[in-house]
């Protein structure tokens, strides 16, 4: 009983880890659409290229906004940008 307990939880944790990053490729057609919550990265929808939840940023804090293998694209009519992926870049450290 107890080896099936134990195998129950590592399942729902695997699960659970699987789930974490989810947000970030979730369908929208707008930022509310996309995961909100004060403690966590605030996404918003990348409505120009792929309709899918990404990173906001600006480019004074593109270091800590983005991944190390992303930039950040910000539009001249724009304050914030989104963190895109780097095509040279296929390492993340953050």
């Amino acid at each position: 009983m107890f080896k099936l307990s134990k195998s129950l939880i590592f399942i729902i944790f695997a699960l659970f880890l699987g789930c974490a990053e989810s947000p970030v490729d979730t369908a929208c057609v707008d930022d509310s659409d996309c995961f909100n919550d004060d403690n966590y990265i605030q996404y918003v929808c990348d409505t120009a290229q792929s309709d899918t939840c990404k990173r906001p940023c600006t480019v004074e804090t593109e270091s800590t906004d983005c991944l190390a293998s992303q930039y950040c694209e910000v539009s001249a009519d724009s304050e914030r940008g989104i963190c895109r992926q780097n095509p040279v870049s296929s390492t993340d450290t953050n």
